[in-house]
């Protein structure tokens, strides 16, 4: 578990995404990644200071653990990277449920005179996945979300 944030760690997401792919390889439960980060992060360490910085990460992790459905993983997997685990859920839904949680951050207003933005990468397990090809391409789509502008969405 993070400490900060409360979300769970890396450790226990490599954990979590190789059981997934287990339970789809034999039940075909489908799944769907999003891996996120905080847009200009480091700005608003250098601009307010860590704590703020901390404020941040804790106030938007506690928005997403209360936006979530109970059957999701949340975790934080890097400084300012999050990964959510939706379980039996289609792209188009698990697009929805980020859409949401996207417009709801840019709207919490953690700082006062500043708008927190993240920008995504979604994907669906396919047949052909193990858990480093889904995990690489869910890290490119969210490096296609900073490149094409931030505060998007990339899906594929």
């Amino acid at each position: 578990m993070d400490e900060l944030t409360h979300a769970y760690n890396r450790k226990a997401f490599n954990e979590k995404l190789t059981e997934n792919m287990v339970f789809f390889k034999r039940y075909r439960r489908a799944f769907c990644i999003a891996l996120f980060d905080i847009d200009d992060f480091k700005s608003v360490n250098d601009s307010y200071g860590h704590d703020i910085g901390d404020k941040v990460l804790v106030e938007l992790s506690s928005h997403i653990h209360s936006t979530i459905r109970k059957s999701d993983l949340f975790f934080r997997v890097g400084g300012e990277e999050f990964v959510i685990i939706f379980h039996e859920i289609s792209s188009t839904d698990a697009f929805d449920l980020m859409e949401k949680i996207r417009l709801s951050i840019e709207n919490l207003r953690i700082i006062a005179d500043r708008v927190v933005t993240i920008s995504i990468g979604l994907t669906q397990v396919k047949e052909t996945d193990d858990k480093d090809l889904i995990y690489k391409r869910v890290d490119d789509l969210l490096y296609k979300s900073k490149k094409t502008g931030k505060n998007r969405i990339s899906l594929f």
